[in-house]
């Protein structure tokens, strides 16, 4: 039983260091607002793509590339939308604070937290499988997002699905993972690798993208402005649906349908907790204060959820770990 708490310790431990780190630099004045900002802005655009591509490009075989899964993970986050749909008016009675809960109940942080979280708990053949799992959840985020601030959000803002696609279009991780597709289809057609034919090339992508997770760990800790955290009800009832509801669906689905849809290994089940139990997303934020939603909701359910889920992440794992399923 030791031996299963020292695993999710090590993996949850590794991770919240270098959030904590991150937190301390901004204490001391070492990282301001305007640098974890610019910081932010690279990662996401460049370093997170780059790592991406490379966890994609990196399967020994498109034929690896397992459809039902990601079927089954669209099937999760778009049953999480409608249940977030249906329990956001009993939780608050204010549209602006609906569609958030909303957000927050099908929108993890799976960029900044569950890559490195995937990578800890099962090394690059559960990154790989978390990076194929972004190429369909990032959609639906965005897909969905823009249709619970449209139901519940300001009406002002004259949202519509152009909008949707218009940030799918230009989404980094989505064109890193999307390229890494294609050269990886062309790499099995094609006598010519990168690895073997453009070696420097190659090299140099595996080391820019060995800095994305460490960065942004970093970045998210010195973003962490518990100033802006405002406890109430349905703050604490929107973390709790983020952090306890929706992995507890997630794995009941993943359990049920594996029996007989999916073929699950532990580098799957290592996949999907990286995917489903982490926090509420820091671009959550953002994207609440361009649709019209209340900003300073979005960004306490951030900070709170973030702060907490390094111990649900943990009961998780020693739960699926337990159970032998990782």
């Amino acid at each position: 039983m030791l031996d299963i708490f020292i695993y999710a310790f090590n993996a949850v431990a590794s991770i919240l260091i270098i959030i904590l780190f991150g937190y301390f630099l901004k204490r001391k004045g070492i990282i301001d607002d305007e640098f974890s900002h610019k910081l932010n802005k690279f990662c996401f655009r460049y370093c997170l793509p780059v790592q991406l591509f490379y966890n994609v490009y990196n399967i020994d075989t498109a034929n690896l590339i397992d459809l039902k899964l990601l079927v089954l993970m669209a099937v999760y986050v778009s049953f999480l939308f409608i249940v977030g749909l249906f329990v956001a008016p009993i939780i608050s009675k204010e549209n602006k604070r609906r569609s958030v809960i909303t957000m927050c109940t099908f929108r993890s942080n799976t960029a900044i937290m569950g890559m490195p979280m995937a990578t800890y708990l099962g090394g690059e053949e559960a990154a790989t499988i978390l990076a194929l799992i972004m190429a369909v959840t990032i959609i639906l985020f965005n897909v969905y997002t823009v249709i619970a601030f449209m139901i519940y959000g300001d009406e002002d803002k004259n949202l519509s699905f152009k909008i949707a696609i218009k940030e799918i279009s230009k989404n980094p991780l989505i064109i890193g993972i999307s390229v890494g597709i294609i050269c990886l289809l062309f790499r099995q057609i094609l006598p010519f690798t990168i690895k073997d034919n453009l070696s420097p090339l190659y090299n140099a992508i595996k080391s820019y993208s060995a800095i994305a997770s460490p960065l942004l760990l970093l970045v998210l800790g010195a973003r962490s402005d518990l100033s802006n955290l405002k406890l109430n009800k349905e703050l604490i009832w929107t973390v709790l649906i983020r952090l306890v509801l929706a992995p507890v669906l997630g794995f009941v689905l993943l359990f049920v349908c594996g029996l007989s849809f999916v073929s699950l290994t532990p580098a799957i089940y290592q996949a999907v907790c990286a995917a489903i139990t982490t926090p509420a997303p820091v671009s959550g934020t953002v994207v609440t204060a361009e649709l019209g939603g209340e900003e300073k909701f979005a960004s306490s359910a951030v900070i709170l959820s973030t702060i907490i889920s390094p111990l649900t992440i943990f009961i998780f794992v020693v739960a699926l770990r337990y159970l032998s399923l990782i």
